[in-house]
């Protein structure tokens, strides 16, 4: 018995029989050779294209954008870049802008108590619009205010993709959007988070919150995250636009 095993040029027979061999292929007169022609000449060496430019990427977490480089802030000038004024539309913040270091117990320094609509750059931060993160951080409530509110009493209402403006003494206002927020407590403060390095312009904003005891504080702190879009000269009616130099209400 004989079976053929298509598409695979086998042949197997069973111990009855063998399989006769295939037909040898007819002989034919091989057709002459062409006649030589002069190879084409060789093309010019020409230089490989340039590699792709590599790119860093940053881990993204929820409510966060991942952190990518940002050509934009290259840009920038670098000269008297300390920041003078911080806008928040969403929330009616317009506040002047303090540097502060750190404080003696080693934590980041504040804005003074009887001052509660002045914000606060951190120094040691980044300046606005360089790479880095920009830290800024103010009150939430103050006994020195009329309603006992401060200037980042409304900080937690902010939402994903709302707008932050920060001026700078040389003349130029950087935008943010906001990228998420968190709530974190003392103990689990995300330092990596807030000062750890990034090759695009980022923004902090920091007040405290959580739940209040008389004896140790807030326990907590709200935190912003945001990065930078643009950048642009101020213009005339943002010089005319007045700071608050009270604190906004309940």
């Amino acid at each position: 018995m004989l079976m053929a095993v298509s598409g695979l040029g086998l042949i197997v027979s069973d111990q009855l029989g063998q399989a006769s061999p295939p037909p040898m292929p007819v002989a034919t007169t091989p057709p002459p050779e062409p006649a030589p022609t002069t190879p084409p000449p060789k093309q010019a060496a020409t230089t490989p294209p340039p590699k792709p430019i590599n790119t860093t990427g940053g881990s993204s977490r929820q409510g966060i954008a991942s952190p990518t480089p940002d050509p934009i802030s290259t840009q920038l000038p670098t000269t008297n870049a300390r920041p003078v004024r911080l806008d928040i539309g969403a929330i009616d913040v317009a506040a002047p802008l303090i540097a502060v270091g750190n404080a003696p117990d080693g934590t980041i320094g504040i804005p003074p108590e009887n001052k509660p609509y002045l914000a606060a750059w951190y120094k040691y931060s980044a300046a606005p619009g360089e790479p880095g993160r920009t830290v800024i951080v103010g009150h939430l409530d103050s006994m020195f205010s009329r309603t006992y509110t401060a200037v980042f009493y409304r900080l937690g209402a902010l939402k994903r993709g709302q707008k932050v403006s920060v001026r700078r003494a040389d003349g130029i206002v950087v935008e943010y959007v906001i990228d998420g927020a968190s709530l974190q407590s003392k103990a689990n403060f995300p330092t990596g988070q807030i000062y750890g390095k990034s090759e695009r312009s980022e923004l902090r904003l920091i007040t405290c919150g959580g739940t209040y005891d008389k004896a140790t504080g807030w326990s907590g702190n709200v935190i912003i995250y945001g990065h930078m879009v643009s950048w642009h000269h101020v213009t005339a009616p943002e010089r005319k636009k007045p700071m608050h130099y009270d604190t906004p209400s309940r």
